[in-house]
């Protein structure tokens, strides 16, 4: 379960490390609301990033479930860019990334919640990797 945690939350905020449930302890109990929720096993996720399937609908469901209860989304799928925002200066101190991130990662629409959180956090993704 852990295993898996790790890897779900490094599609979140791109960190491998041991101090994830220290900066966010509240995650791994999240992560298992959502589960409980949508009805599936730990290793259904664990198989769909194996594949590396990123368009898979039940990841994009628990980015949105997660993404909902730690505040990067509400429970519409509009994008809360002030928890957004905050959430990411939790990982990183330099706060002209941070801003450019938020800016470029927030300023899209779509059309359902697993959408919104799917394309929001494969961006915050995508861009923390560029300056790792």
């Amino acid at each position: 379960m852990n295993r898996i945690l790790v890897i779900f939350f490094s599609v979140v905020v791109g960190v491998f490390n041991d101090t994830i449930t220290e900066r966010f302890p509240d995650l791994l109990g999240y992560h298992r609301e959502c589960v409980q929720e949508l009805g599936v096993a730990d290793f259904a996720f664990e198989e769909a990033f194996a594949r590396r399937v990123n368009d898979d609908l039940l990841i994009k469901r628990q980015l949105a479930c997660v993404g909902k209860k730690i505040g990067l989304i509400n429970e519409t799928g509009e994008i809360q860019t002030d928890d957004v925002r905050t959430f990411l200066l939790r990982t990183n101190n330099d706060n002209d990334e941070v801003e450019r991130i938020v800016a470029k990662c927030t300023a899209f629409t779509s059309e359902t919640d697993t959408e919104t959180a799917f394309v929001l956090i494969n961006c915050i993704n995508g861009e923390r990797a560029m300056y790792k």
